[in-house]
């Protein structure tokens, strides 16, 4: 399966490479860079949970996923979980 990523999405994670020296100047964006994403993935769960049937778009899901995983590899899980704990709880119930 081939990826397809816009531009735009490029651009920003060739900009976001610039960062990998001194990521350290990403934390005080980091909250909220991180959190519309986690909610976005969370919300995602959620409805294929409820009703596997009304997924979205896979390839947004994957574009999403990557964006997470692209902050993480510059900041890493443990200043990432630091960062954003409160969007990272699972609402259980």
């Amino acid at each position: 399966m081939s990826y397809y990523f816009s531009a735009i999405f490029v651009d920003y994670f060739l900009q976001l490479g610039e960062y990998q020296e001194q990521s350290y100047l990403l934390d005080p964006f980091l909250e909220e860079l991180v959190t519309p994403v986690v909610e976005h993935l969370k919300a995602y769960a959620r409805t294929v949970i409820e009703d596997p049937s009304k997924s979205s778009s896979s390839e947004r899901v994957n574009r999403v996923s990557t964006l997470l995983y692209y902050y993480t590899k510059f900041r890493g899980y443990k200043t990432i979980s630091k960062s954003t704990r409160k969007s990272l709880q699972l609402d259980m119930g």
